[in-house]
């Protein structure tokens, strides 16, 4: 069940597809324990920091291995 906060929920109006672009587009992958990391190890920008919390709490995804922003 969607449990993000509303206003997380507006700064993703793409949905689970937007955040997941973001992340993507970054160089991140998502693994089979739905984790997402980076395959050079970098930080995550704050917008990508806020997909993968985005998708940690709508769609039950593990998260991102990372532990704070750039």
């Amino acid at each position: 069940m969607p449990s993000t906060t509303a206003e997380r929920q507006a700064r993703w109006p793409g949905g689970d597809q937007e955040a997941a672009e973001v992340l993507m587009a970054g160089g991140w992958r998502r693994g089979r324990d739905w984790v997402w990391r980076h395959p050079e190890g970098k930080r995550p920008t704050v917008r990508e920091f806020d997909a993968a919390i985005y998708l940690a709490e709508e769609w039950d995804e593990g998260g991102i291995d990372a532990a704070s922003p750039e």
